[in-house]
């Protein structure tokens, strides 16, 4: 029988494996992001990008081994810009206790929620979906969730 410390470090290992997934499908960085919203290389693109997450506009993840955030691309458009929305979906995450900027400090609770496939968001055929698959065609749905997911279920306390 594996033991609780076997178990944390299994789980542990498995979302080290997922962020690593996660930086390799190429996720612009915060460079990346500030020159595709027009911010010449002269005037420090990344700060673009960091402004829009402190003021909780763009949703970022830390990459350790770059030390660069990578920023997950649900919330953009084929020419790099911010999607609407962005801004009422940070909101709605910051209001779960897990998901505040201040708890999530590098931003992959956020990015492991958006990215999970669940019953909650499934396809009309009954297919799990993500938030960040579902955010494209039905961003007000994915909100929504969010909000919901935000408030504690009373049968989580017994």
């Amino acid at each position: 029988m594996a033991s609780s410390t076997d178990l944390l470090e299994s789980a542990t290992q498995a979302a080290v494996r997922l962020r690593d997934e996660f930086i390799a499908r190429g996720w612009p960085t915060s460079a990346d992001v500030g020159r595709a919203n027009g911010v010449s290389p002269n005037d420090n693109p990344a700060k673009w990008a960091n402004d829009r997450r402190e003021a909780g506009e763009l949703m970022g993840a830390w990459s350790p081994k770059e030390r660069t955030y990578r920023h997950p691309d649900f919330q953009f458009d084929r020419h790099g810009h911010l999607k609407p929305g962005i801004k009422e979906l940070l909101a709605a995450l910051a209001e779960h206790a897990d998901f505040a900027a201040n708890v999530d400090k590098s931003g992959w609770r956020r990015v492991f929620w958006m990215y999970g496939a669940t019953y909650e968001l499934a396809a009309p055929d009954g297919t799990p979906r993500s938030a960040a698959e579902l955010f494209a065609t039905h961003p007000d749905d994915v909100i929504a969730y969010a909000r919901k997911s935000a408030v504690p279920d009373i049968g989580d306390a017994w």
